[in-house]
Formats: structure tokens, sequence, C-alpha cells
């Protein structure tokens, strides 16, 4: 696609146009577009102050969370390359991950610290908490970005062949391989779904103009992990760019998403 966007960052970018309107439900928390794009502003800024720079591998080791999407779009903004960890995986099996990827700093939930937090402190590499379960905690990730709150990033060059993501394998036959993707090709992927859905619209008029009839706002239901591409392409990135809202699950209960459809009117 010879108008896809050359790089995350600008791709990304676009979340600003929808502004202040609704974005992301989770836990009774809400946040619009713009409120989640200023989170991802000071934590690229955060890390650009600690010393991470373009191709830098910053794991991502928690479950879903808003914080990790905020860090994603941080990393894509600061070309660093986002690597997604399965956590699910077991302490030693996450900490592979963060160690074969080479990462230079890994942001954690609590459960996924107090599994790897000694190895990492023995290889020297950074871990920061996201929600801790004690106030005060010395790797407490809102305190790592606090005084960047309202900065935005120093903007660097970033390639469309610049590294962008690395997603591993589950490892079925033995370790799990991290696969890598470039800025251009998540953003031809990201335009390719686009151009599938206007299809899809295009195809199935009758049934599209019935939905948007209905008068309920676009919104996803998302129940798949972030750290897998169903989650995150398919779903995050899809809505981030495409102005629709998602209600989040911390993890997949049935009687809990038919309460968030039927309160939240979820189309999707």
């Amino acid at each position: 696609y010879k108008a896809a966007p050359a790089n995350l960052g600008e791709a990304l970018g676009v979340a600003r146009n929808h502004g202040d309107r609704e974005f992301l439900i989770y836990e009774g928390e809400r946040r619009s577009f713009n409120q989640l794009m200023d989170e991802a502003d000071a934590l690229a800024a955060a890390l650009q102050a600690a010393g991470i720079v373009k191709g830098d591998r910053v794991a991502l080791a928690m479950r879903n969370y808003p914080e990790w999407m905020a860090a994603f779009i941080a990393c894509a903004l600061i070309g660093a390359v986002a690597v997604p960890v399965n956590s699910w995986g077991t302490p030693d099996e996450i900490a592979y991950t963060v160690e074969d990827a080479q990462a230079k700093l890994v942001i954690c939930d609590q459960q996924r610290y107090d599994g790897v937090a000694e190895r990492m402190a023995q290889q020297g590499i950074r871990t920061l908490v996201a929600r801790p379960a004690q106030s005060g905690h010395a790797d407490d990730l809102a305190a790592f970005v606090a005084s960047f709150a309202g900065k935005q990033p120093e903007p660097d060059d970033i390639d469309p062949g610049d590294a962008a993501l690395i997603m591993y394998t589950s490892g079925t036959s033995g370790k799990p391989k991290g696969a890598l993707s470039t800025h251009g090709a998540i953003c031809q992927a990201m335009v390719n779904m686009e151009c599938a859905a206007i299809a899809a619209a295009m195809t199935n008029g009758d049934l599209i103009t019935k939905m948007l009839e209905a008068g309920n706002e676009p919104t996803s239901l998302l129940a798949v992990p972030l750290f897998h591409v169903s989650g995150c392409h398919a779903q995050f990135l899809a809505n981030l760019r495409g102005g629709r809202r998602i209600v989040m699950m911390y993890k997949w209960d049935v009687e809990q998403a038919l309460r968030y459809i039927e309160e939240e009117r979820v189309t999707g």
C-alpha cells in the first residue's frame, strides 16, 4: 500500500484525531484516546531520559493492563523494539524470553515481577512494575513516569525497515523463537486489515446499515492477550487507529463478559 504510514509512530498518531472520545474501559477505569496517548508520550519521554534509544529492546511482561498499551505506543514513538512476553509462562520461560531478546528494560505486573526480579537483577536488566502491590515500591512504573507528565519524547528518524516488534512463538517443539517485525511490516498489516474491512462493508451493506442504525458506538470486547497478534494487532492497534472503543478484560470470564456486553453495548 503506497499510502501506508512509514512507521508506527505515524500510524498510531492518528489516534489523536479521535480526541477526547472514549477509547478504553478496563475494570471500571475509562480512558479517552488523548489520555492514553498522553500516557504514552510521558512514558516515551521517561524511557529516553533513562537511556533507552532507538533499537533497544523493551520487554512487556504483564497481563492485559492499560499500561501495556501505553508502553507499546511509547516504544513505537521512540523507535525502541517492543517485546511482548507470554505472561502465561513460568518465571523461567519469561526470563528466557527477556534474556533471549536482549532486552534492556522490562515492564512487569506484580505477579511477573515476583517471579523474575531476582534473575533480572543478576543480569543487570532494569525492571519496572505496573500497579505494584505496595505503595512506595522502588521500581514503581508510575513513579518512574510521574515527573514526565505533559512532556513529549524527542523525535527520531524511524524508517520502515527499522525493527519495531519481536513476538515469540509458543515453543511447542523447543525454545520459543523471536519473530521480528519492522515498522513497515506492521503498518502494511494494519492498512491491509482496514482495506479488508472496507471491502467487507461494501459487500454487506444491508447488515452494516442495520448495525449503524441500532445507534450503538462500535465497541470491541478484548478478551484475548495483548501479547498475541489477535489482541495486539487485530483489536488494540486496529481500534486505536479506527476510533473504536475497547472493553478490555484482565482475563476471560463468561459472566463478566456478558455483563460488559450488556452494560457497554459491545458490538463485536
